[in-house]
């Protein structure tokens, strides 16, 4: 169960990194962030001092819990996992 639970977890997640208006969104604030250097540096700092605190890194794994939760709630998945 938890190996097929992983599979099904990974295939929505897939989904939704695979989906265009996803990536776009993406990609737009990346280029907003970036284009201007005074955010970019901005952006950069943010970002490297961000992924070195330990506070994002818990809060980060909650998040992906709280993820994998409502997933697992969706009427979808009930009846995938029946």
């Amino acid at each position: 169960m938890k190996e097929k639970l992983q599979l099904y977890v990974a295939e929505v997640v897939t989904d939704i990194l695979v989906d265009t208006e996803v990536e776009q969104a993406g990609l737009n604030f990346l280029s907003s962030l970036f284009t201007d250097p005074q955010t970019h540096e901005a952006g950069y700092i943010l970002l490297k001092n961000v992924l070195q605190d330990p506070r994002f890194m818990d809060e980060s794994k909650i998040f992906g819990t709280n993820l994998i939760e409502h997933v697992l709630q969706q009427p979808r998945c009930q009846e995938d996992f029946k």
